[in-house]
């Protein structure tokens, strides 16, 4: 993939998960817990599922792998969005972004411990520039950690923790299938696994209740989060090392913080653009590895297969 293309599409999936800590606020007020990620799942699946159609190849996947890709969606899509909107119901938009800017260190930490990724000097400071960057540009917000939050900060770090292991060890998975394979399999679990409990909130829920502003989240997150941000990340995991990518989502406590300002009415400050510009720093030096490192790791990549 040529890097003004990958380039490009990891600053689309910054754009579109930032807004989903935007958008998903009232969703997460507005439906019921299991009912809302049945919903977005069921919805992700759906537009998937077109994405397959016009693609019009065949679409398999080997059956000795299926429990494998059953495990990853239980992580990566039914936990991860579970805790993510319980967390969100609980806690300030702003936490969000910085919780899960701590990504790319869980992310470091479990691809060392398993042996997923060579632990490098260049990883570890990109990483750490990007938590720093990040923290500077949440500012004062870093100071409202405290435990009026605590529970959905608690479930949002839980929802972190699913993310960083599902980001690991999903690699092979990508390396052997279609980006769009991968993420409509996943997703088609995920949805499944919360089929029963989906319908039986359905049925004793009154949907008449429900504001516009969650209707609009919900088709956002179901299109744009679970479907296409989701393709995305895999279509660029399939290119770059999982820290590598983990660090792509620092930049969303930025994004975030520009498109408050644009739709809410946030102010921007000084240290947004001092902590911005740390966090670009750590991202450029985290992708940016060093020609020895890159023939360390395409080594590595050789001797597992």
């Amino acid at each position: 993939m040529q890097p003004r293309k990958l380039y490009l599409l990891m600053i689309s999936f910054t754009l579109l998960a930032s807004l989903t800590h935007i958008l998903g606020k009232p969703a997460a007020a507005g439906f019921p817990i299991l009912l809302l990620t049945f919903l977005r799942l069921t919805i992700g699946t759906g537009t998937l599922s077109i994405f397959l159609w016009l693609r019009r190849k065949p679409f398999t996947v080997q059956k000795g792998q299926r429990l494998s890709f059953f495990r990853l969606s239980l992580i990566g899509v039914v936990a991860n969005i579970l805790f993510f909107l319980w967390g969100l119901r609980y806690t300030i938009p702003a936490h969000p972004g910085l919780l899960y800017a701590t990504t790319p260190i869980w992310t470091l930490i479990i691809a060392g411990i398993f042996g997923r990724e060579i632990i490098v000097r260049q990883k570890v400071v990109g990483v750490v520039l990007s938590i720093i960057g990040v923290t500077i540009v949440m500012g004062g917000s870093v100071l409202h950690l405290n435990l009026d939050y605590l529970l959905g900060d608690s479930l949002i770090l839980v929802a972190v923790l699913c993310w960083s292991a599902y980001t690991v060890f999903s690699k092979p998975f990508v390396m052997q299938y279609h980006a769009l394979t991968s993420t409509f399999t996943i997703t088609l679990f995920g949805m499944l696994m919360l089929l029963p409990f989906g319908v039986w909130e359905a049925s004793t829920f009154d949907f008449g209740t429900v504001p516009f502003s969650a209707w609009l989240g919900l088709g956002y997150m179901g299109i744009f989060t679970s479907a296409t941000s989701y393709l995305i990340y895999y279509a660029v995991l399939k290119q770059i090392q999982p820290t590598q990518l983990a660090v792509i989502i620092t930049g969303q406590a930025p994004m975030t913080a520009v498109l408050s300002w644009i739709f809410q009415g946030y102010s921007l400050t000084w240290t947004f653009g001092i902590g911005s510009f740390v966090t670009l720093i750590g991202i450029f030096i985290t992708l940016k590895l060093s020609p020895t490192v890159e023939k360390m790791l395409q080594r590595q990549a050789v001797a597992k297969n």
